[in-house]
């Protein structure tokens, strides 16, 4: 009798374990997340924030002197606009190079699920005005800007920028943003003339830089 409750006893635990191992219900869960344009992309640079434009993260800074392929965004001055910029507005007599000069620097970088673009406008306004004693314009030297891009080979980005005119148009493809790497993808020299005959006095220039919608 007793080997017979065991038989029977093992004969019921595989049917139970057969009927155990049947799946009664099933339930599942969905997961969905979406990362918006430009996000990934906020750098941490010394002073210069980004303006985020389509998904592109753009930095603006200046640098005096005439372009150098060697600079860094972090090596650059914020535009606050405050602050006013001193500069040599002629040279020097006696100097050997010509002082005076400024380039703005112009980086991005982008995380986009589509063909995007932004454009960056410069423009001089009137030049280097002295103004005399009744709050008149007297005298004025013209501010010439030279925009240009950097060769996409050597910025190694997924934004590059194009010459249109005298704006530079930066245009982002989808693509893993480069976090702290953000390169330098285009510039505008700003130069005048180094005449040692203008007129002594206080002289003061605006150059003001606009980033719009290029899509």
């Amino acid at each position: 009798m007793k080997r017979i409750s065991v038989t029977a006893m093992m004969v019921l635990l595989a049917i139970w374990c057969a009927y155990a191992s049947v799946s009664i219900g099933t339930y599942e869960m969905y997961l969905r997340s979406e990362i918006l344009n430009g996000e990934g992309t906020l750098d941490v640079i010394d002073e210069i924030p980004g303006t985020l434009v389509n998904g592109i993260r753009i930095y603006v800074g200046y640098h005096e002197g005439p372009y150098s392929s060697s600079m860094t965004i972090n090596q650059c001055h914020p535009l606050d606009g405050v602050t006013p910029v001193a500069f040599e507005l002629v040279q020097a007599e006696g100097a050997d190079t010509q002082g005076g000069d400024v380039t703005i620097y112009i980086a991005a970088d982008s995380n986009v699920s589509g063909l995007s673009s932004a454009l960056v406008r410069f423009n001089t306004n009137d030049g280097w005005i002295r103004e005399d004693e009744s709050g008149s314009e007297e005298v004025s030297v013209e501010i010439l800007s030279f925009p240009g891009a950097v060769p996409l080979d050597d910025v190694r980005s997924n934004v590059k920028a194009s010459v249109v005119g005298e704006q530079l148009k930066l245009e982002a493809v989808p693509g893993e943003p480069l976090g702290l790497d953000t390169k330098i993808v285009g510039f505008c020299e700003f130069s005048w003339p180094k005449d040692v005959k203008i007129p002594a006095g206080r002289y003061e220039a605006t150059i003001t830089v606009e980033i719009v919608d290029g899509n």
